[in-house]
């Protein structure tokens, strides 16, 4: 063997966080950092499902930048009807549970999902907190809502470290009612006529049902 010259035309770089299990025991990257890690045994989303309309009609979907964001609109693409995937179609009630309809299903890999209704209480149980004006935006604005993960709310530099879902009320018609004073965030459970939902303002906080087709936001999440 003859010692050769290795040369180096171009360097890819790659973004990496963290370290995962991989199957068979071998670790390989894990490439998801839009999450939150509150110690409940799955991770959740750093901010609500959002839905843009493309000109062609098409839909795409990601994660808001920022937790406290929501559009406060009826038609800003991120308040849902239960288990509907197009969140421009109001007053749909739909009969069952269809993951093909799961909205959160199509960020990323397919693997985020809405949570089921112990989910959210398991958020419930981990601590949360109200307030008005306790999450600060990029810009410098402050929203009403609920930390979930702490039973006090975080100063400005801690406040990525827990879950805030920021009170960005309901869409009931073509109208959007209680914002920043009530939030509500569906699960894929049922109940009855209804499906669950967590739902919380200012001296509540309660896993509940309501009617589906109610316009609710949705905070997704993924198995660790």
């Amino acid at each position: 063997l003859k010692p050769g010259k290795l040369e180096v035309t171009s360097v890819s770089v790659e973004k990496w966080d963290a370290l995962a299990e991989g199957s068979g025991g071998n670790a390989e990257f894990d490439e998801y950092t839009d999450y939150v890690d509150i110690g409940v045994g799955f991770y959740i989303a750093k901010g609500n499902l959002m839905t843009t309309k493309q000109a062609d009609e098409s839909l795409s979907y990601a994660f808001a930048d920022e937790q406290g964001y929501y559009s406060g609109k009826a038609d800003g693409g991120d308040l849902f009807c239960w288990n509907t995937d197009d969140p421009f179609a109001f007053n749909v009630k739909q009969p069952s549970w269809d993951d093909a309809r799961d909205p959160c299903r199509n960020v990323g890999d397919g693997k985020w999902r809405t949570p089921t209704d112990a989910e959210l209480q398991k958020m419930i149980d981990a601590g949360n907190v109200w307030g008005k004006e306790i999450y600060t935006m990029a810009d410098g604005s402050k929203k009403n809502g609920r930390y979930f993960g702490t039973t006090t709310v975080p100063a400005k530099a801690d406040q990525e470290k827990y879950v805030f879902l920021p009170a960005a009320g309901y869409r009931i018609g073509s109208s959007v009612d209680r914002g920043d004073t009530f939030g509500y965030y569906w699960s894929v459970t049922l109940y009855t006529s209804n499906a669950y939902c967590l739902r919380f303002y200012s001296s509540e906080c309660n896993v509940n049902s309501d009617l589906r087709y109610y316009g609710f936001s949705l905070r997704c999440v993924r198995n660790k």
